[in-house]
């Protein structure tokens, strides 16, 4: 989205009132006699409010042209034009503005400041008259909020607006918005992403919450989250200019990192194992005889994991699905095959993983093998914000095994959804338990007792919650149309 200091025009928004001001209002005058241009105002400054300047633009643009005498819509249709149309819009407010209050005619004047610190001073300066003038404004009020010096001063200046609007029965889904920014700005991201979530509580038909979520999560380094909300950022509004100019660069810088892996867990009814395994067993066939792209599966208790390597994108996974689903469509006897045995299911989940060649260790004398049929997972739940901290010690792991030379090798994998907030999987394939301990013995000789346990104090700090699963692969049931070898 944009950058915590907006220029000034961009932060335009209004109250939205049942009724229009009249003459005598403190406040901007914004509407006019004509019931459906005020109608186009409200909708154009609901859009503005929350930073859908796109759609702000064209309500704007359908109200002057409903209402010509309306002034303040042009106050942003000038901004946001050039050359002629910039300074029509701009000549226009200001002979229309000329008979209304003080409020009014300082909203105008906005247009005439200069760039640079001399003109933000002024700017400020307005606002704070204009703040006076009509002090539960919400337009003004969260206007003159950002003019504040501090952080701090902003924040508090929210705070208050949050209880105007509450008591005024106003919306507060853009106060929400601007808060988060402020937090993150501040270093609270837990704040931060609290008002990220309530705003789009509040406001889930609009398209700006999506494409603050999405920056939220692309400043945090967590560039697969953000590349989910900024596509429903266009689904929401296709018209949405940066979420499609972030996901181009997004998509473009994931084509550099590890391979993304779509896992499907499906647990089984105990009592239907016999006819689980069947139906494994005859997807398989039809996999093996359509030449379908790779799939592995592993098992652990009376839960199985089908994973597919589906490639490095969001872009991926979508023409994953769309090959899927043609797959199944000219093979029946797949939906067949759902009817017989759908009854031996309990529950579905998916979740999509990136791994981490970077993190993860793999010397050469560990090459993956079909031998390794015993599977250690440790799923850590990472405390949100502390994500580049795990990281930082995920290098010094690998940097450690590195120098001393340990013999068995592991995978880290990050989710991308499907899982219970950020989550970092370490996985670690062996021939069987008693590999596992030696490797574990190797580990506590060649680290050390003392390193281990610094490491892993300092792990702790930032780990919300771990678990450790053994799962086993199931050559039975998994499909290979190539030569890929991987531990799932």
């Amino acid at each position: 989205m944009k950058a915590l200091l907006f220029s000034i025009f961009t932060l335009v928004a209004t109250i939205f009132q049942l009724a229009a001001q009249d003459a005598e209002s403190t406040g901007i005058q914004w509407w006019g006699e004509d019931e459906m241009a005020n109608e186009f105002v409200w909708k154009g400054l609901d859009h503005l409010l929350n930073i859908e300047r796109e759609q702000a633009f064209t309500y704007f643009q359908a109200a002057v042209e409903k209402d010509p005498s309306l002034f303040a819509p042009r106050v942003f249709l000038s901004w946001m034009s050039r050359d002629d149309t910039k300074t029509y819009q701009k000549v226009q407010a200001q002979k229309l503005v000329a008979d209304k209050n003080e409020a009014s005619r300082l909203y105008v004047s906005l247009m005439d400041t200069e760039s640079g610190k001399a003109g933000a001073e002024k700017r400020k300066e307005i606002w704070r008259k204009m703040h006076e003038l009509a002090p539960e404004g919400p337009f003004i009020f969260i206007n003159y909020a950002r003019t504040l010096e501090s952080t701090e001063e902003q924040i508090a200046a929210c705070e208050k607006l949050l209880e105007v609007n509450a008591k005024n029965n106003r919306n507060n889904d853009y106060v929400h918005n601007f808060l988060g920014y402020l937090y993150y700005q501040q270093g609270d991201k837990a704040k931060a992403k609290m008002h990220f979530d309530k705003y789009l509580e509040l406001r889930p038909d609009g398209y700006n919450a999506y494409d603050s979520m999405a920056e939220f999560y692309q400043r945090e380094g967590d560039l697969e989250k953000a590349l989910s909300y900024y596509k429903k950022t266009l689904e929401k509004y296709p018209g949405a200019i940066n979420a499609r100019n972030r996901i181009e660069r997004i998509e473009t810088e994931l084509e550099e990192k590890g391979d993304l892996w779509l896992v499907t867990t499906e647990y089984m009814d105990p009592s239907s194992r016999t006819d689980y395994l069947q139906w494994g067993k005859e997807y398989k066939k039809i996999a093996d005889e359509t030449q379908y792209r790779t799939f592995f599966v592993s098992s652990k208790n009376n839960a199985f994991n089908y994973a597919w390597n589906i490639g490095k994108t969001m872009g991926d996974l979508d023409e994953f699905i769309k090959d899927r689903d043609k797959w199944h469509k000219d093979n029946p006897e797949i939906e067949t095959q759902f009817e017989k045995y759908h009854h031996s299911i309990t529950s579905t989940k998916r979740a999509l993983w990136r791994h981490n060649p970077d993190l993860s260790y793999q010397p050469e004398a560990n090459a993956d093998s079909d031998e390794n049929t015993y599977v250690r997972s440790y799923r850590a739940y990472v405390k949100f914000g502390h994500e580049a901290a795990i990281k930082d010690i995920l290098k010094e792991f690998k940097e450690k095994w590195e120098e001393k030379k340990i013999s068995t090798g592991y995978g880290v994998f990050w989710n991308v959804f499907g899982e219970e907030g950020p989550c970092v999987s370490i996985r670690t394939a062996y021939k069987d338990i008693t590999a596992w301990q030696a490797d574990r013995d190797e580990v506590d000789e060649k680290i050390g007792e003392a390193e281990l346990n610094d490491l892993m104090s300092r792990w702790n700090e930032h780990i919300r919650r771990g678990q450790t699963e053994e799962v086993f692969p199931r050559p039975e049931l998994s499909h290979r149309n190539d030569d890929v070898v991987t531990a799932n």
